[in-house]
């Protein structure tokens, strides 16, 4: 096949409660350039600690909750949070798809099912439902393929002569492929398309965009299905 293809992944599935509570992380983070700064940001922090949510949380994370912390910096980070927690929330019954283009009715729907200060997080935690390991997994792939897809665009877009010949045709492979297995549904004939419109096509801002939003939905999944932790994006090599 193609620069693409990995062997077989051993995966093994993330405790719902660890999983929960990332997403709660992950929801604080989301909304964190919206709360006030003050008194408020501290009983989110203090809400957070003593309901052990902040064990999961890497060293980064905790940084943006502790504050102040370089302006350009957290807003990333909050940002990414914003881009990773659907995949959480669909892997566990949330949401019901994780379109790449995500909505903010889907944001909306999250926000509306997650416990807040001073609610308890365990009843939350109860009532997950973890999708089986087979549809993780495929949406796992799908993710990596996504991301391997896009990042390939922004080279095919600085390459010239032969090295711009070679990326096309492991594209080529790599969406015929896709399409064959039907790993990738959204699919014509040359390319995997976005609202209908071929990767090659869109505009450099929107592909920068979607990349970064692929590589969340990939950091997790792999860190979903126990591949890596949550500070890593990509399987190590």
């Amino acid at each position: 096949m193609s620069d693409y293809e990995d062997d077989a992944l051993d995966i093994y599935l993330r405790e719902p409660d660890d999983i929960g509570a990332r997403i709660v992380l992950l929801t604080a983070l989301s909304i964190w350039p919206e709360i006030s700064a003050g008194e408020e940001q501290r009983s989110w922090r203090r809400w957070l600690d003593a309901q052990g949510v902040l064990d999961l949380a890497t060293r980064d994370e905790i940084d943006v909750l502790a504050g102040p912390v370089q302006e350009e910096f957290a807003a990333d980070l909050c940002e990414r949070a914003v881009d990773s927690l659907p995949a959480l929330a669909w892997a566990t019954a949330l949401l019901d798809e994780i379109p790449l283009v995500e909505s903010e009715d889907d944001q909306a729907l999250i926000l509306e099912r997650i416990p807040v200060p001073d609610e308890q997080i365990v009843p939350f935690l109860d009532q997950l439902v973890l999708r089986d390991e087979d549809s993780v997994a495929l949406e796992r792939e799908r993710a990596e393929l996504w991301n391997w897809r896009l990042a390939s665009e922004a080279v095919r877009r600085e390459s010239t002569g032969a090295d711009l010949a070679e990326i096309e045709e492991i594209i080529r492979e790599v969406v015929l492929e896709s399409a064959i297995s039907f790993a990738i549904t959204e699919v014509d004939t040359g390319d995997f398309l976005v609202n209908g419109v071929q990767v090659r096509l869109l505009e450099d801002d929107m592909l920068d965009a979607l990349i970064v939003r692929s590589e969340e939905r990939l950091r997790a999944f792999n860190w979903l299905c126990g591949l890596t932790e949550w500070d890593a994006i990509h399987l190590p090599d």
